[in-house]
């Protein structure tokens, strides 16, 4: 979802490039109402019923609880993109240059030092 966000608040309009992104992301927060019972309101409440198995109204608080949940997400990643423009922007101009980067190389646009983890 963020490409998306990125190219509304950047180019200020969306590509066909990143309309993938709402697609799954709407499929994300079905499975996370339906499959986990994470919804906001229906929470453990909504049984994992096979599609048509649900009632109109229990369809109706399932959507409404994907459409919080997706609202959430865009507001959240919307704040963070704003937040950190000047850093989207520095990686968005390093990928043009170089079309694709490692995690290290990532690391060193963005100023953060080496997270591996290591297991010894």
């Amino acid at each position: 979802m963020a490409g998306t966000l990125s190219e509304r608040l950047f180019l200020g309009r969306a590509t066909t490039g990143a309309a993938d992104d709402l697609a799954n992301a709407r499929r994300l927060a079905r499975d996370m109402v339906i499959r986990f019972g994470m919804g906001p309101r229906l929470g453990l409440m909504c049984p994992a019923l096979p599609e048509g198995a649900c009632s109109e109204k229990l369809m109706r608080s399932i959507e409404d609880d994907v459409s919080r949940l997706l609202r959430t997400a865009i507001r959240t990643a919307t704040a963070t993109l704003r937040h950190r423009t000047r850093l989207v922007r520095r990686i968005a101009e390093t990928l043009l240059a170089r079309r694709t980067l490692t995690g290290r190389e990532l690391d060193g646009v963005t100023q953060l030092p080496n997270t591996s983890l290591s297991m010894e």
